[in-house]
């Protein structure tokens, strides 16, 4: 998050960053309720002798919410790559702009190749070594 702090459009980055953060929340609750039901599940049949056609509500709403959960890590995994492109993107700007304003002075012991590589990989790396839900 302390990229996110650094950047001018903080704000509004870490408004892009809730829709994430609210699906990662909502499939965890997901979690919750795929074990409540399966436990009923398990309760009723062995403990309860439940006849198929009495557990099949239950087993109808626990691959409902299997399909919800799924569906809801889909959605955070692409919202997530989205945000990290615009972060990615605003980092490099930000970057360039400061490699700019500091002018041809600063940068006149530097190769090129070099400084495009860090401009680049140097963006690239510790964003791709972040930790990753799921």
């Amino acid at each position: 998050m302390r990229i996110l702090a650094l950047s001018p459009g903080a704000r509004s980055l870490k408004r892009d960053l809730a829709p994430v953060v609210v699906c990662g929340v909502l499939a965890g609750c997901a979690v919750v309720v795929q074990a409540a039901l399966l436990s009923r599940a398990v309760d009723a049949a062995f403990l309860g002798k439940a006849t198929l056609a009495s557990l099949t509500p239950v087993l109808l709403a626990l691959a409902a919410i299997a399909a919800l959960r799924a569906g809801l890590l889909w959605l955070q995994e692409v919202l997530a790559q989205d945000f990290s492109g615009r972060v990615r993107l605003d980092v490099r700007d930000r970057l360039v702009r400061r490699l700019l304003a500091l002018g041809p002075r600063f940068a006149s012991g530097e190769r090129t190749g070099e400084l495009a590589n860090t401009l680049a990989g140097g963006v690239e790396t510790p964003l791709a070594a972040a930790p990753r839900s799921g």
